[in-house]
């Protein structure tokens, strides 16, 4: 949550915490809609996996919306990657880094990796380049991209992939294939024969001294 500081200062303690309150149990809600889990809670921050990246992204949407209604900002940061199970807790580099990218993200904004941007190509998630940051405590450059309100924009490469048909199943086979499953289709006999041929083709030859 943006500016959670000067929000209590405006609104008062009584009226902050029963927005705070509502703040939660809507992250709560919107976790398990999404099929996420809570790990846990800071007040005017949380912490939540999920099962794959577009489902944190959808459910960052979604609070951020639902937040909006309440008067308030946030900010989200997203990465995926092994993470260690502590009890109720979860920690390992992955959980850093998603902690390092939040802390670039700007108001209202849902930053992420570039490792989690490759992961959802083709979804329609549209996404703009922040460029490439050192993360405090991570090794190497990181490039990181803002999740675009509007989606993935027309003529956008993730538009374009979002828009490519799945190959089926004849698209993947090779030539050879398909000349052999057109075969067994229309004269399924040649390929039994075929079959029954070739062992005992095999077994001539080696009786040949």
């Amino acid at each position: 949550m943006v500016g959670s500081t000067q929000h209590a200062a405006a609104a008062g303690d009584q009226r902050w915490r029963a927005v705070l309150h509502r703040f939660g149990e809507i992250t709560a809600e919107l976790t398990q809609r999404f099929g996420g889990t809570m790990v846990k809670s800071a007040g005017d921050g949380h912490l939540a996996t999920f099962e794959g990246p577009t489902q944190a992204i959808r459910c960052a949407e979604a609070l951020r919306a639902d937040a909006e209604t309440l008067g308030i900002q946030i900010r989200a940061g997203i990465h995926t990657g092994e993470c260690e199970l502590l009890d109720a807790d979860i920690g390992g580099i992955a959980v850093h880094i998603a902690a390092r990218i939040l802390g670039h993200a700007g108001v209202g904004e849902i930053l992420v990796s570039r490792t989690v941007r490759d992961l959802v190509v083709g979804s329609g998630t549209g996404f703009e380049d922040r460029g490439s940051v050192e993360l405090r405590g991570v090794p190497g450059s990181w490039q990181l991209l803002a999740v675009d309100r509007h989606g993935a924009r027309a003529g956008s490469p993730e538009a374009q992939l979002a828009s490519m048909p799945t190959p089926g199943r004849w698209t993947a086979m090779r030539r050879s294939d398909r000349a052999v499953e057109v075969i067994g289709r229309r004269a399924p006999w040649i390929l039994r024969g075929i079959a029954h041929l070739a062992p005992a083709t095999d077994r001539r030859r080696a009786e040949i001294p």
